[in-house]
């Protein structure tokens, strides 16, 4: 069972998030009032952006990054409605906002730039699970004063999650970046693998090279990446892709190719991944 939100899918328990009774440490930082609703908001990163066009109103929405139309932005169709704003301090001074969103948009600086301008922020801290992704929506739509909208959203998420069947027996899997490099534990996709049924092979935490030697003795059913071509294609030429290892596995195993919106940032999108993830590994456990 999915432990999220004090472990208890009651809307009650949901409600309390709302109210400032939490389970764990918040990822978001609240920086408005509750009482006062903004009117004038702006997410300076295409990661923020997600969650502004999502929980905000479009009245709400002042503007969002040059980043928010981008392929890898999950929410790029809405966010050609709206104005592109680079997250300079002169162009956020200028628009007047009353709240801003970022995760790591405008730099170290920007906060105490906002902050002695007296811009409320609500900072999107580093979401490693699906956990993480529930109570950012709750914190954020709070914020922008739709505490409904964030509590129908974590409702539906954990409707869904639920109905992921729960296989005790996990298909070994390995996580490949372009780059050449992995995830293990403490990742959001890590904790996606896990939900989807997988067992990551790599049990060294955050990101690294990946194990080629891993890949001989471990041996994974399953690849997973977000490349909708060919991983190779995308990779630089000293990549570990390119090693003949890897090349073997690539076109021996199934690989799963999650398009790079769903895991670019972290929202409840990721669920759409696990989901994606659950039904491949149900098919390869059957054939």
């Amino acid at each position: 069972m999915f432990p999220l939100l004090c472990n208890n899918i009651t809307r009650v328990s949901y409600a309390l998030i709302f109210l400032g009774i939490t389970c764990g440490s918040l990822k978001a930082e609240t920086g408005p009032s509750a009482k006062h609703v903004p009117q004038r908001v702006i997410s300076i990163d295409y990661c923020a952006d997600q969650y502004l066009l999502k929980l905000g109103t479009s009245s709400q929405i002042l503007g969002v990054s040059p980043k928010s139309v981008a392929s890898f932005s999950f929410m790029r169709e809405k966010a050609k409605n709206f104005n592109k704003v680079r997250p300079t301090p002169e162009e956020l001074l200028a628009l007047k906002p009353d709240l801003i969103i970022r995760s790591f948009g405008g730099g170290i600086s920007i906060n105490k730039f906002l902050s002695d301008h007296k811009i409320p922020i609500i900072q999107i801290g580093f979401l490693d699970s699906l956990e993480d992704i529930n109570q950012t929506i709750a914190n954020v739509s709070k914020a922008l004063g739709n505490d409904e909208l964030g509590i129908a959203l974590v409702e539906d998420l954990n409707r869904r999650l639920l109905a992921v069947p729960n296989i005790k027996t996990k298909s070994p899997a390995l996580y490949m970046a372009a780059g050449g490099v992995t995830t293990g534990k403490g990742t959001l996709v890590h904790d996606i693998m896990s939900k989807g049924n997988l067992r990551n092979i790599v049990d060294t935490p955050g990101w690294s090279d990946i194990p080629l030697e891993q890949l001989v003795s471990l041996r994974p059913d399953i690849i997973v990446h977000s490349y909708l071509g060919d991983l190779t294609k995308n990779s630089g030429k000293w990549s570990a892709v390119h090693h003949p290892v890897t090349k073997r596995f690539l076109e021996s195993n199934t690989a799963i190719a999650i398009p790079p919106a769903l895991v670019s940032c972290g929202a409840w999108y990721s669920l759409d991944a696990v989901e994606m993830i659950s039904r491949v590994q149900r098919e390869y456990t059957i054939h």
